[in-house]
């Protein structure tokens, strides 16, 4: 992926990553939101994960999904199946990972 699309994908992403943290902390209706970004960032570890063990070799952003992707969206996870009605679960996760499957697509796109 050429630097240009990898900075117009993370810039992209950090802007809709402030945006929707600040409808999650605004209002409680809006708490889906906050399982979407978990969802998207546990999502996002796996796929790293998975594309350095089948390449046997560093996948770029895996360390970094690991330490901070993992902790923040397990505990927003688990604090959400703890307090979030099925609906707001479910509806999150959903959307979390058809945000992550247009980031993929995006970015393989980009990679053409």
């Amino acid at each position: 992926m050429s630097d240009t699309a990898f900075l117009a994908i993370n810039g992209a992403a950090m802007l809709l990553l402030v945006a929707a943290i600040r409808a999650a902390s605004r209002a409680e209706s809006n708490g889906w939101v906050a399982v979407a970004i978990a969802t998207v960032f546990l999502i996002n570890t796996i796929s790293h994960a998975a594309g350095a063990a089948l390449t046997r070799s560093y996948a770029p952003g895996l360390i970094s999904a690991v330490v901070l992707y993992v902790p923040l969206g397990s505990l927003t996870m688990i604090r959400a199946f703890d307090q979030a009605p099925r609906a707001v679960l479910v509806r999150g996760m959903i959307i979390g990972a058809t945000v992550h499957a247009l980031v993929l697509v995006i970015a393989v796109v980009a990679t053409r």
